[in-house]
């Protein structure tokens, strides 16, 4: 056999293996591994919280006006009809096949596997149980974090908007 042929081979050999490994995962190892994670949970862990974080969201907006009557009807409205939305659209039935697309479009079947194994272990089943309680601590960080920077960035919107006026202000009349 001369060279160019075994080199021929060789490279048919690698590119064969390198397809194996990167066969992406099946729909069942990644069902089982939302399973096992418990991603169902999550997911409805969240939009439980989205009441409490939009409410927040819209007293850091608020933080330091007076608000009548007529401005807090609007501000629950706004609430009510902001939550109704999120817990709409973000119905497990509607995420699962998203998320099993992702996951296959990211992951191997060997890495999934390898997930699986770890979440199997008592590492990954205290990884599983505490990943609420990360969520929702760092959900609070980040809230409080936005706290801290909600005065400075409503000044920029607020300058922003009154940039916007004067430009059209200054903009031509459009011609009809």
């Amino acid at each position: 056999m001369n060279v160019k042929k075994l080199l021929a081979i060789s490279m048919v050999w690698w590119v064969a293996q390198g397809a194996q490994a990167a066969e992406p995962a099946s729909v069942d190892s990644i069902k089982e591994l939302m399973d096992i994670s418990q991603s169902k949970s999550l997911v409805e862990l969240s939009v439980d919280q989205i009441d409490g974080n939009v409410k927040t969201t819209l007293d850091q907006l608020l933080q330091g006006q007076s608000v009548n009557p007529q401005m807090q009807e609007i501000i629950d409205d706004t609430r009510e009809k902001t939550v109704a939305l999120m817990k709409r659209s973000m119905r497990w039935e509607d995420l699962e096949p998203k998320f099993i697309d992702l996951y296959q479009r990211t992951f191997s079947e060997e890495e999934v596997q390898g997930m699986l194994d770890f979440y199997r272990t008592d590492a990954g089943k205290a990884v599983i149980a505490k990943m609420p309680t990360v969520m929702q601590n760092s959900n609070v960080l980040m809230q409080q974090h936005m706290g801290a920077i909600m005065p400075e960035l409503q000044q920029i919107m607020l300058d922003a908007a009154k940039r916007i006026a004067e430009a059209k202000k200054q903009q031509p009349a459009a011609k009809s």
